[in-house]
């Protein structure tokens, strides 16, 4: 069997894997679950195109398919599927990944071009309230620094903040003027302080009374998973004083899972939304490292990941069943979590003291391995709510 059937049968089976856990809701809301599904494949193929084009030449088709396997079995996407948050456009996770998408599209374009096209991009998603593009030209700032045209760079991140607000700015009054609604024109700055006032982290305080329910929709081993390899991207940039994409998609992931960790509680669609656009985000860089050959392709990281699965996932189901408020209500839960990683962390090397794979590559398998596990387990535990 070719690469391109393997990976061609893995997202078949995600598909259908997915499927499954709405298939009971299509009878009662077939229109709902229809716009849902076509919702998911949109996003999902622009998670695959992030991560094929992050990944190097050789290793795409197999990063593609691993961010979109691991995108489909999250537990926030398939909470989305099934409450049917679909209804409403995921504007945050759309706008965020289209603009990374565009961006990767056009790296081989003249910087003028790029800049402009990006700026009407980072209008637009201003345009339908996406307020993940709200913390791009931050994540751009280390991109700026560390380039090795540093001048150009500037220059593409003034135009996407002060041309797209402009291109927003303007256009929003002419369709105000048009349809003689002259005093919604500073309505958009109205909505940024009313989202400021309510944000604690723009208050300058840390609310945590959420965490809970984060880390059991986006999981503890993935929540690590993506932190780590978004360190690690980020870390290059300051070790070899060279800055790229996956540099600027790296810190903002850590923006956005800052943002969904200490920002306190959300309404549920926006929530949804927001914890969507992490994983969204976070997927294609962990697939960029998994591709690789030394993981895909080595026995000792097989073994890790099988061990992180099969304890974790065990461990996790246990929990749920005996005393499920451990996770919703309080943290206990999501520490014996991480303890099942640590022994299984153990545990493989134990057994494989003499296999090359170092301390890294074995914590990156156990928590791929723990991250499905954990995916698996609490989608089973949504789909029977």
């Amino acid at each position: 069997m070719t690469a391109r059937s393997r990976a061609a049968l893995v997202l078949s089976g995600t598909l259908l894997l997915h499927t499954a856990f709405i298939l009971p809701a299509m009878k009662a809301f077939p229109t709902a679950v229809s716009e849902s599904t076509l919702l998911l494949l949109v996003v999902a193929t622009l998670v695959f195109f992030a991560a094929s084009h992050l990944a190097e030449a050789s290793q795409a088709l197999a990063s593609g398919t691993i961010a979109v396997l691991f995108f489909l079995l999250s537990p926030a996407v398939t909470r989305q599927s099934l409450a049917f948050y679909f209804s409403s456009l995921p504007v945050n996770t759309l706008g965020a990944l289209v603009f990374v998408v565009s961006w990767l599209f056009m790296r081989n374009w003249s910087t003028f071009m790029r800049s402009l096209i990006l700026a009407l991009v980072y209008g637009l998603g201003l345009w339908f309230n996406a307020d993940a593009l709200i913390w791009v030209p931050v994540a751009m700032i280390p991109w700026v620094l560390f380039n090795r045209r540093p001048l150009p760079a500037a220059g593409t991140l003034l135009t996407i903040l002060i041309g797209g607000s402009l291109f927003f700015g303007v256009s929003w009054m002419i369709v105000c003027l048009f349809t003689g609604q002259p005093g919604a024109i500073w309505q958009p700055l109205f909505n940024l302080r009313t989202m400021l006032a309510a944000n604690s982290l723009a208050r300058g305080s840390i609310d945590t009374t959420h965490l809970p329910s984060f880390l059991l929709l986006v999981s503890l081993p993935w929540t690590l998973l993506s932190a780590w390899t978004a360190w690690e991207h980020f870390k290059e940039v300051l070790v070899q004083r060279r800055a790229g994409l996956s540099s600027f998609v790296a810190l903002l992931v850590g923006i956005v899972m800052v943002v969904c960790l200490f920002s306190g509680p959300r309404p549920a669609v926006t929530n949804s939304d927001i914890l969507m656009t992490l994983v969204a985000l976070s997927a294609p860089l962990v697939a960029c490292d998994l591709a690789r050959r030394e993981y895909l392709f080595s026995r000792s990281s097989r073994t890790a990941t099988a061990l992180g699965f099969g304890l974790t996932g065990a461990t996790l189901a246990l929990i749920g069943w005996m005393a499920p408020e451990w996770l919703t209500t309080r943290l206990l839960g999501q520490g014996i979590v991480l303890a099942a990683m640590l022994v299984a962390m153990a545990v493989s090397r134990a057994i494989q003291a003499n296999r090359p794979l170092d301390i890294r590559g074995h914590w990156r398998a156990v928590l791929a391995g723990s991250s499905l596990g954990c995916f698996l387990v609490i989608n089973g535990f949504l789909w029977m709510r």
